[in-house]
């Protein structure tokens, strides 16, 4: 219905709004510390080496739909259906992808559960899931089980762990569990 949806517990609001990221996560409230974290995007894509072609992005599409599909007292969730676009450009294929956010009452935790599909096969170089870029200084630090923590340098590098990363601002952090680049 192209409204923006905010989640909301005692450890965060976040908010997806259609006009923003593709639907994805635009907007992180962080409650316990008044921490507002809305300067990012998800560059969430697919990437072809092939010339020409480069990247196909989710937040490049104008017309996401966003839909909670549960909302009660324990358990909320939104799922996000976007396209990959470049521009306006339809990718090979026609490619799009499914996102469930699983939210928790009284959990910091969110799973996250992508599903990509394309009409016709095509075999991407690359394909980028929950990638957090910013420009500024919303979260100084950095920390992970292969890395101490550490301040962030004004450099154009990825950080990464085997099972989590973290970036961190103070008390406030946003974790990635499983296969994490910080």
């Amino acid at each position: 219905d192209g409204q923006a949806v905010t989640i909301t517990n005692a450890t965060y609001a976040i908010t997806h709004d259609p006009a923003k990221n593709g639907g994805l996560p635009s907007r992180i409230v962080f409650p316990q510390t008044d921490k507002v974290f809305d300067s990012f995007q998800l560059n969430d894509r697919l990437h072809s080496k092939q010339p020409g072609m480069g990247g196909f992005r989710l937040g490049d599409d104008k017309a996401p739909q966003v839909t909670v599909t549960a909302a009660g007292p324990l358990y909320a969730e939104v799922r996000v259906k976007a396209r990959y676009l470049q521009g306006a450009k339809e990718p090979p294929g026609k490619a799009r992808a499914v996102y469930t956010y699983s939210y928790f009452a009284g959990l910091p935790n969110i799973r996250l559960t992508a599903s990509i599909a394309q009409d016709e096969t095509f075999d991407w170089n690359e394909l980028h899931c929950f990638e957090l870029f910013f420009k500024d200084h919303s979260f100084t630090h950095y920390v992970s089980d292969t890395e101490p923590l550490a301040p962030f340098k004004d450099e154009a590098k990825s950080h990464g762990g085997v099972q989590w990363g973290a970036l961190v601002d103070g008390k406030s952090a946003i974790a990635l569990l499983g296969f994490p680049r910080i």
